[in-house]
């Protein structure tokens, strides 16, 4: 079995299980991240970041320090060196050079590079394929990118021909053979020659997937295939992009799920649903948010304030509104078990085993020494503010920095 396999056997059983023990968990993330990726960033004290060995959290890569750091990709990490970011390989190496003020991850061999204020194209090799002539870009897809000039929408392909002219106002990458594309207010669809496969006719659109796309006409939404002809009636206040099978839908204020048929699977009972992913949906109840499967049924109760969906088997949840002292965010699994505690800000999604989180500290300046017989002399007082840690954690809460 390739290694590719295993990690996707791997990242499977972390979907589907509801509880698992510390070892067991440990034993799969591992699996889930390449032999490259054991290395992982790992936050100092000093606020720099190294990379350490996943199992033993000892320093590798000869103990380079860097200013931020993200895990490693297919043997290449992405890292920040006094304000300007490259790449470095599985060895440590610097193989794109800290020049850039933004690198993007690598998609479809190309990454998206800012330099000052205009965007290009590289290679894995540093090399720049497509010049830093745009002010917008997308990553690549299918071959193809959209790009932004001014204010003009067009798409270019891997050696940075302008394959279909920069003339829409907005557009949306390939899908399905598709991009939808907007001109002078309107929505429709083009092929990879630039020909329009579907009339610019609707006020609002998604990409195709799986051959269905849902668009927006005279103020309600609906669904069309690859030809263009309507599947779901254009009846809802909003519809989402299928995805697992079902498409999210809004009318009156009341959301649930329709299938591919347009049968309402899911009534239309809650006050706002998300997409489903691995198998479960976020969906709100008076203000509440919980999980529900693809039969409706409650999996996760409707008890907090913020949630993300599911990825690698666990949900970032909150009990708090953002806006109250930042939110303090733990994980749960598919059951709805506290599996890492809720004390982080802003948490990200999983991927390869790892989270991105963030940790608030109050910090105070000291007080400034000052002439008694100023006026209003109480007044002055020390300066606190808050200060915010970035780090990672795995799939059982090991936090990846120095305490």
């Amino acid at each position: 079995m390739s290694d590719s396999e295993s990690n996707k056997n791997a990242l499977v059983i972390l979907q589907r299980t509801e509880l698992l023990k510390v070892e067991e968990i440990l034993i799969l993330t591992e699996k889930l991240l390449t032999e490259s990726n054991l290395h992982v960033p790992f936050l100092m004290k000093n606020e720099k970041y190294v990379f350490v060995d996943f199992k033993t959290m000892e320093p590798t890569l000869k103990r380079k320090e860097y200013d931020r750091a993200y895990p490693f990709i297919e043997n290449f990490a992405i890292v920040e060196l006094g304000k300007k970011w490259g790449v470095i390989d599985k060895d440590g190496e610097e193989v794109i050079s800290f020049k850039y003020d933004f690198i993007s991850n690598f998609n479809e061999g190309l990454a998206k590079v800012q330099l000052i204020d205009k965007w290009g194209f590289i290679d894995r090799s540093g090399n720049e394929v497509v010049s830093f002539l745009y002010d917008e870009v997308n990553s690549y897809q299918n071959g193809l990118a959209s790009v932004r000039l001014g204010n003009k929408w067009g798409y270019i392909d891997y050696s940075g021909q302008q394959v279909i002219p920069l003339i829409y106002d907005d557009s949306y990458s390939f899908n399905d053979g598709m991009a939808a594309v907007k001109l002078d207010d309107k929505w429709g669809y083009i092929d990879y020659s630039g020909q329009q496969v579907i009339p610019l006719i609707y006020d609002d659109s998604y990409s195709f997937k799986d051959g269905m796309a849902a668009v927006k006409s005279d103020g309600k939404w609906g669904c069309i295939n690859l030809t263009g002809e309507e599947f779901i009636s254009f009846k809802y206040d909003k519809v989402k992009p299928f995805n697992e099978g079902l498409a999210a839908v809004e009318l009156n204020s009341k959301a649930g799920f329709i299938d591919k048929k347009g049968l309402e699977t899911i009534p239309l009972r809650f006050s706002w649903v998300g997409n489903f992913k691995e198998g479960l949906a976020r969906a709100s109840i008076d203000k509440k948010i919980g999980f529900i499967d693809k039969e409706g049924s409650e999996v996760v109760p409707f008890i907090y304030e913020q949630a993300q969906d599911f990825s690698e088997g666990l949900a970032s949840v909150s009990f708090d509104f953002f806006l109250e002292d930042y939110a303090k965010s733990g994980f749960i699994d598919r059951g709805g078990r506290e599996v890492i505690p809720h004390k982080y800000t802003l948490p990200q999604n999983f991927i390869r085993g790892l989270a991105q989180v963030m940790t608030k500290t109050k910090c105070s300046l000291p007080n400034v020494k000052t002439d008694l017989s100023t006026p209003f002399p109480e007044l002055i007082r020390p300066l606190s503010f808050n200060k915010f840690f970035t780090f990672y954690i795995d799939s059982t809460g090991r936090e990846f920095r120095e305490h």
